[in-house]
């Protein structure tokens, strides 16, 4: 009975993502593995491989068995930790942890809540059948298939949606070999020191490490133009809520967890497993030892710099279709900053007390794409590794590169516009994947620390004027302050709260007390839309000055 419950329920508004972005750099793939690059990118597929279903079994997205080991109340209720020790390793609660209460868990039934059936009205089409709805609302079984071609058939939509397989990978073989039994009694389940190497070649995404997750993420909650994710203007005018500005650390913090972060107490198999193998924890398990690195700092820098990459393949792929003499498209206007059209008058302005980067009035790419990436470059400056201190300095030419095609001309120089954010994508891949080849700490508490510095001064600074580039930031601060550090006092974080959201969600009370589901995303879409009405730069920087003592006077 509960199998069925488990398969059946539906899903969320904002989808985490559909499956994987597995990539070569990162887990070494089978070479003859299909490939979907991006326009003009030719590293693409490195990180656009998806499972060859030959060589993992092929793809499933059944969860039938999931509850075996996932679907405990409380570790005590399971047979396997006395055994394997399984307990020291998961929660084994996360399919009811999922599926009771992440949002998640409700992407596919809500597009035929209120607002999918509103949209639908407008839009002419079924979003409940709809494969360019369906890629972010559901699990794609044929996940390198064109947009055009992919049926309604090929959607996991009787598998709960957006369910396990999503993210961890569909392939069939990981599903069925990662609870192999020990030859021995009193062994760990063996598929857990196994390499991602070899997860990847059995069909599994390797989510530990923080790159590929903020990758898999982004493809959802930003875009990938390769997989027909793409919210699109006409989508927003019909009613699909806003997209948040995406930063990994602070969803993850947001989201019931329905895992445990390596560093967490609870799980003594990782600090175990550092101290017996300390040159193995970061290449197996991608983490380090908490008093060594901040597990949250190295997800806040990667998020960035996914989130923007993301954003930059879907720029380039629009740009590039409109360069086509041929062609009747237009960069799309979701591509634009939607507060720079969707903002009350005021005098005197925030907007105009910042300065603009190109003709005033003309729409510029989103504020919070740049914001946090920037700081992020800024700060590998000042890092003790080559590898991204040498790439940082690049980040403020290519992005202004980026800019100045973007406002050009209203909505952009197509061209000069595809060119400049390929290039900036690229120069995301790299540092993305230097990332993940440091195999030694990089978010040291003292790196951290200055990142911490650079985020507020950045907050309070120049992208103060622009609320979701401050809310970004802002978010990233208090993420950052979360890991290890003395909290934020309540009342301080209440006043910044009373300014800005502090949580993905505004208002925070996430579950329905009568439903015991989570609230659907209607519930939070007016008052955050009347917060950033009546947000003022000035209140944000004093809200700010009051919890970092490092904030600057500007």
């Amino acid at each position: 009975m509960r199998t069925r419950i488990l398969c059946g329920v539906g899903v969320a508004l904002s989808a985490v993502v559909a499956f994987g972005i597995p990539d070569v750099s990162w887990g070494q793939p089978p070479a003859h593995s299909p490939t979907n690059s991006s326009p003009g990118s030719a590293s693409a597929a490195r990180f656009l491989l998806h499972a060859d279903p030959a060589q993992c079994g092929g793809l499933g997205s059944s969860i039938a068995g999931c509850e075996r080991c996932h679907a405990q109340k409380n570790a005590t209720d399971s047979k396997t930790p006395d055994r394997y020790h399984s307990d020291q390793f998961i929660l084994l609660n996360e399919s009811i942890t999922w599926f009771e209460k992440d949002i998640h868990s409700a992407a596919y039934q809500n597009l035929s809540g209120p607002i999918g059936q509103q949209m639908a009205r407008v839009l002419g089409y079924d979003v409940t059948k709809d494969a360019r709805c369906l890629t972010c609302h559901s699990a794609d079984t044929q996940p390198v298939q064109p947009l055009a071609e992919k049926k309604y058939e090929q959607f996991a939509t009787a598998d709960g949606g957006i369910n396990c397989t999503v993210c961890h990978g569909l392939g069939r073989d990981w599903q069925n070999s990662h609870f192999d039994t020990p030859r021995q009694a009193g062994d760990p389940m063996p598929w857990r020191a196994k390499d991602p190497a070899y997860k990847y070649s059995k069909g599994m995404s390797d989510l530990r490490n923080p790159a590929t997750k903020a990758k898999l993420c982004v493809s959802c909650h930003v875009g990938n133009p390769d997989e027909g994710k793409i919210i699109t203007h006409e989508m927003y005018a019909a009613g699909h809520p806003p997209l948040p500005p995406f930063e990994l650390g602070t969803f993850m913090e947001n989201e019931p967890k329905h895992w445990g972060y390596p560093t967490d107490k609870r799980l003594k198999f990782f600090e175990e497993f550092a101290q017996k193998e300390p040159t193995k924890n970061w290449p197996i398990f991608r983490f380090h030892p908490a008093q060594k690195e901040s597990y949250l700092a190295r997800h806040v820098a990667n998020g960035a710099i996914a989130a923007l990459q993301a954003e930059m393949r879907t720029v380039a792929a629009e740009a590039q279709a409109a360069a086509d003499p041929n062609g009747t498209t237009m960069v799309d206007y979701a591509r634009f900053d939607c507060y720079a059209c969707h903002h009350d008058l005021k005098y005197p302005s925030d907007r105009q007390k910042r300065g603009y980067s190109g003709p005033p009035g003309r729409p510029t790419l989103k504020a919070w794409v740049e914001a946090l990436p920037g700081v992020v470059a800024k700060h590998a400056e000042g890092l003790n590794h080559p590898e991204l201190k040498e790439l940082a300095p690049a980040f403020a030419v290519k992005w202004e590169a980026v800019q100045k095609a973007a406002v050009a001309r209203p909505f952009g120089a197509p061209a000069p516009l595809a060119a400049a954010a390929n290039d900036l994508a690229e120069w995301c891949e790299q540092f993305l994947l230097a990332q993940t080849q440091i195999a030694t700490p990089v978010y040291t508490p003292e790196e951290t620390a200055r990142l911490q510095q650079l985020v507020v001064e950045a907050a309070t600074g120049r992208w103060a004027a622009d609320p979701e580039a401050a809310m970004h930031l802002t978010w990233a601060y208090v993420t950052l302050r979360s890991d290890g550090q003395p909290a934020i006092p309540k009342e301080q974080l209440d006043q910044l709260d009373a300014v800005l959201a502090t949580q993905v969600r505004y208002p925070h009370d996430y579950m329905n007390p009568t439903t015991k589901r989570p609230k659907p995303v209607q519930d939070y879409l007016k008052p955050r839309l009347r917060k950033f009405g009546q947000y003022e730069a000035d209140k944000l920087r004093q809200a700010l000055r009051a919890i970092a003592p490092h904030a600057g006077s500007n």
